[in-house]
């Protein structure tokens, strides 16, 4: 659309971008009020559902520099994009999250914003934190996977994600709970802040299975694929601000990461940012760009029976 490409062809099945290379052209022909002689480059993708972003990324991260360790990379948002290999090659999917990871249809989801819960822990007085240390105005991807994982912790959900009634919870470690479970418009609730009234209902928790389904499906697909198993992975980078505020053990306990993961896990913060600047100010990263790219084969999770079976598998915790 920047380039003035008809963009039809990304809307109807098979779902393909009119091109996916790097174009570089003259400001004045993008219509950018800079000096006209200036260029403007837009990176390169892989697919209809990996960008330039999740590209930069895994360039960034040297994926297809190393020759032995075999690495994995994982940026979790509405879609997942993930990526797993080394330089003799790469596989790649885009895994249809939703978006309850950045607060979408979650009860009171929020986006990672001022005063939104970002770290929930049930042992504390206060029992969670929020961004800037403000007065709580949702919960946000990371707190929704501390708080669903705190549940079940204790034993307020089972392993199929159910809110647990009040008489099954007495005389367990779950019982210092009964007074916040309650009723949010006619379903189970889970009172995460008694002054403001937060909850975190059945429904919420069914929304967080899903993503996290979707998630760990997408990395079960890759390990096959690949004809691996998730222990053999050296390393796993987690970009975006969502990777950079997760609590990779409370991300195992539900499943979104293998628990063998856990000692392996690099935020990389924002890496496809990194990755756009180094293309401005390095001429040879895009070379190493281009040659990710040709490295890499995408994976179409909607047109896999494999991915299918891995969901429903990974729906329980």
């Amino acid at each position: 659309m920047f380039w003035g490409v008809p963009c039809l062809s990304l809307a109807r099945a098979p779902f393909v971008p009119a091109f996916t290379a790097a174009v570089c052209a003259k400001a004045g022909a993008a219509g950018l009020r800079i000096n006209p002689e200036g260029y403007v480059l837009t990176l390169p993708a892989v697919s209809a559902y990996l960008g330039a972003d999740a590209l930069a990324a895994a360039a960034v991260c040297g994926m297809a520099d190393e020759e032995q360790e075999m690495l994995m990379l994982i940026d979790i948002g509405t879609n997942a994009e993930i990526v797993l290999g080394n330089k003799n090659g790469l596989l790649c999917c885009s895994a249809a999250a939703g978006p309850a990871f950045e607060g979408g249809r979650i009860t009171h989801g929020t986006g990672g914003v001022s005063g939104a819960i970002d770290h929930v822990c049930l042992e504390s007085e206060e029992g969670y934190s929020t961004i800037d240390n403000r007065d709580p105005v949702g919960i946000c991807g990371s707190g929704l996977i501390d708080a669903v994982a705190e549940l079940l912790r204790y034993g307020v959900i089972d392993h199929t994600g159910r809110l647990k009634k009040r008489e099954e919870l007495a005389g367990s470690c779950g019982a210092r709970f009964l007074d916040r479970l309650v009723k949010h418009e006619g379903q189970a609730a889970f009172l995460l802040d008694k002054r403001s009234g937060l909850v975190l209902t059945q429904g919420d928790i069914r929304e967080l299975q899903l993503a996290k389904a979707a998630v760990q499906a997408g990395t079960a697909v890759l390990c096959r694929e690949m004809g691996i198993t998730p222990a053999q992975i050296s390393r796993v980078y987690l970009a975006g601000g969502f990777g950079s505020s997760l609590n990779v053990e409370n991300a195992c306990r539900l499943g979104l990461l293998p628990s063998t993961l856990a000692a392996k896990v690099v935020a990389v913060g924002n890496a496809a940012g990194t990755g756009a600047k180094a293309s401005l100010r390095q001429g040879p990263f895009l070379e190493v760009l281009e040659q990710a790219r040709k490295r890499m084969r995408y994976i179409d999770l909607a047109l896999s029976p494999l991915f299918q079976e891995e969901f429903l598998n990974s729906l329980d915790f």
